[in-house]
């Protein structure tokens, strides 16, 4: 209580030193009165200065992410960028660049993108070069390795043309193989255009049939050999109408005589024939007897050999006494010396 007071009679003292009478304020008082508050005014500053201390950021821990791992994703991320895959198309890529399978398998199920849209994007490249029915389409997505689903969202969402798809189809067809009006719609059919969508292709087609039947004349005879009604009679089974058919015949370039005498050698390499025997066969071909002549006088056989082999054929299904198989060899047309031959050197 002492100190209180003693402290409020300083203060009185102070007041009534530095007041003038006309109520100035003399500059040492003024100057030891305004002393007080700026000492409170720093203590309260550096009170108001604590330092702050930001809390400080756990370190983000490094990822345990290979780097090939990493690496394979970059390069599924650059595939996709400039083309369009399935899953298991962009899953090979990666293993043909050399990626192990689990690098692989971690860039395909770390990508994103969208597989259908893929799936359209590839169709619509395939369209761009070539030509596909609908379900030639899907089909070659499939194979691609795109899902059903996603072939199916593909083929429902591309825009095309079928019936121009299946002009174009034809139009290919016809660039490197001939064909008969119905064959021709049957092979588009078989490729799985519609009913209507091959008709369309077959109607609006510029060919000549008749040259097709002709290309397909020559495409017989460079493999085969025919008569001239047997080459008729199959290109008439390929399709083609009895005039291209004639008009093929009539003007296909060809050796009736050389196509009989192949036609002998064909016959002998799987079978054995008599002289007379063979020249049947041949007129029974179709070929003029004057071609059927030309090709038993010139093939080259044995026809001792012929009659023995024959002779041996009969044996393997049936018996004869040497006597029946003389005349049964006879009856074949062999010679009386052939025949002799045949029995003499049975094994």
């Amino acid at each position: 209580m002492k100190k209180n007071l003693l402290f409020l009679s300083s203060a009185l003292v102070l007041a009534a030193c530095g007041t003038t009478s006309g109520g100035e304020v003399s500059e040492e008082a003024s100057s030891t009165a305004t002393a007080i508050p700026a000492a409170v005014s720093d203590s309260t500053s550096t009170a108001s200065k604590e330092t702050v201390i930001a809390p400080v950021e756990e370190p983000t821990p490094q990822s345990d992410v290979s780097r090939e791992f990493k690496n394979a994703v970059g390069s599924a991320e650059d595939y996709l960028n400039y083309s369009s895959f399935s899953k298991q198309g962009l899953y090979d890529q990666l293993l043909y660049e050399g990626f192990p399978e689990d690098a692989a398998q971690y860039a395909i199920d770390s990508v994103v993108t969208d597989w259908n849209q893929n799936a359209l994007q590839t169709a619509v490249d395939y369209l761009d070069y070539s030509s596909f029915s609908y379900p030639g389409l899907y089909d070659q997505l499939v194979y691609e390795g795109y899902t059903a689903e996603q072939a199916q969202y593909a083929v429902d969402n591309v825009v095309t043309d079928w019936n121009q798809n299946a002009l174009q189809t034809a139009v290919d067809y016809l660039d490197y193989s001939s064909f008969s009006y119905p064959g021709l719609y049957d092979q588009l059919v078989y490729e799985g255009y519609t009913a209507e969508q091959a008709q369309y292709a077959v109607d609006n087609v510029v060919t000549d049939w008749n040259q097709n039947a002709l290309q397909t004349a020559v495409d017989y005879l460079d493999y085969s050999s025919f008569s001239y009604p047997g080459l008729y009679d199959q290109l008439v089974y390929e399709g083609y109408t009895a005039e291209q058919a004639q008009y093929a015949v009539d003007n296909v370039v060809t050796d009736w005589n050389q196509n009989a005498l192949q036609t002998a050698v064909d016959y002998l390499d799987y079978s054995s024939f008599s002289y007379p025997g063979l020249y049947d066969q041949l007129v029974y071909e179709g070929y003029t007897a004057e071609q059927a002549q030309y090709a038993v006088d010139n093939v080259v056989t044995d026809w001792n050999q012929n009659a023995l082999q024959t002779a041996i054929d009969y044996l393997e299904y049936s018996s004869f006494s040497d006597q029946g198989l003389y005349d049964q060899l006879i009856y074949e047309g062999y010679t009386a010396e052939q025949a002799q031959y045949a029995i003499s050197n049975l094994p």
